[in-house]
């Protein structure tokens, strides 16, 4: 009897187990949502949607909160969810989101680009996995920018606002650059005073010089050219597009050169190059369309356009001319009686003066040598 009894209490206790680990969980999001009644709405979203387990709508709240704690806005914070639960977005995808975006406020780094950008992809209905990529590059970005600008103000540079500074510059940086080149320009900006903006507006000059194919060393030296000379973020633009327009209408490097980089290091006006490159251009096609409409020598009917022999380039002797043999016997030396009794004009002044002078004594010949003997 006692032996039933035992093992009915450990029967008994079983289930008991098995009743709490079901309740529990629930009890723990009971809790956490009572605690955050801000979240309020944010548990009606994730109600709407059935498919989610009460431990992923926990997981979701849990990150979201904290999200708000760091102050990322409870309405961003609804619409990625619901946006995401409408794209039918995974949990575990919507929970990295969140994820990252604490991560970096919890390093302070600043966290609306990224929020834009999550916004942004999931209203054009990207991909999760794009998104994820484009987070986590944002994320490196604003970590190396941060690195940047702490190191800057260690070394006595004036930024009023380390936060802003991260952003702006982060914002700046391209897709696989390279930090070195990065560092240089930022040290070129700062050493000659200039503003967080006016080097990121150097930073994506550089970016878009490397996208045209121009090599990594002659774009970084342009782009600190461009810093000297105290042009403004929207002129180094321009400028960055006159380089792109003269390559695209096939300026060699040398008239790039003179044309625009050795103008950019005087310092003159963005527009000024711009409008020199339009008219040196314009001059350049309207030269070559005269030369293409100028007609051949085939074409030339006119007295005046026609060309005068004294201007043709004399050519050579063929091959086939051949050279006076000398008479091999007495009987080719003297020429028949026809031949003879033809009396030969005297040659007219104009033939005599065109008679070219013998090459050598052997094929001299005065005219009756060549007639042959007058007939007796």
């Amino acid at each position: 009897m006692k032996y039933y009894l035992c093992k009915f209490q450990i029967f008994f206790i079983m289930i008991l187990f098995i009743v709490a680990c079901i309740i529990y969980p629930s009890i723990i999001w009971a809790e956490e949502t009572e605690t955050t009644p801000s979240l309020e709405q944010i548990s009606e979203i994730i109600d709407a949607y059935p498919g989610i387990s009460s431990f992923q709508a926990s997981r979701i709240l849990k990150e979201a909160e904290k999200a708000i704690q760091f102050g990322i806005s409870l309405e961003d914070a609804q619409e990625i969810i619901q946006e995401s639960l409408e794209k039918k977005i995974k949990v575990y995808t919507i929970i990295d989101i969140f994820s990252s975006l604490n991560e970096l406020a919890e390093d302070g780094l600043p966290t609306s680009s990224i929020i834009n950008k999550t916004k942004e992809g999931l209203a054009k209905g990207i991909s999760p996995d794009k998104i994820n990529l484009s987070i986590k590059e944002e994320s490196k970005n604003l970590q190396f920018a941060k690195y940047l600008i702490e190191q800057s103000l260690l070394e006595g540079a004036d930024i009023e606002n380390k936060s802003e500074a991260i952003e702006i510059l982060a914002s700046s940086l391209p897709y696989n650059y390279q930090e070195d080149m990065i560092t240089d320009i930022l040290v070129e900006g700062l050493r000659n005073k200039k503003e967080i903006e006016e080097v990121a507006g150097a930073i994506t000059a550089l970016s878009d010089l490397l996208n045209l194919e121009i090599s990594a060393n002659s774009a970084k030296v342009i782009t600190k050219d461009l810093l000297k000379e105290d042009y403004s973020p929207r002129d180094m633009m321009t400028l960055v597009n006159i380089i792109a327009y003269a390559q695209k209408n096939g300026l060699s490097v040398l008239e790039m050169n003179s044309k625009i980089i050795d103008r950019i290091r005087k310092g003159e006006d963005a527009l000024s190059i711009e409008k020199e490159i339009v008219d040196y251009l314009r001059e350049k096609e309207i030269a070559i369309d005269a030369k293409e409409d100028e007609p051949s020598s085939a074409d030339v009917t006119s007295g005046e356009d026609a060309v005068l022999p004294t201007q043709i380039t004399p050519e050579l002797p063929s091959e086939e001319v051949s050279t006076p043999e000398e008479p091999s016997s007495e009987e080719e030396e003297s020429p028949s009686e026809e031949e003879a009794t033809i009396p030969e004009e005297p040659p007219s002044e104009e033939e005599v003066t065109t008679t070219e002078e013998p090459s050598s004594e052997e094929e001299a010949t005065t005219p009756t040598q060549i007639d042959g003997p007058d007939v007796p």
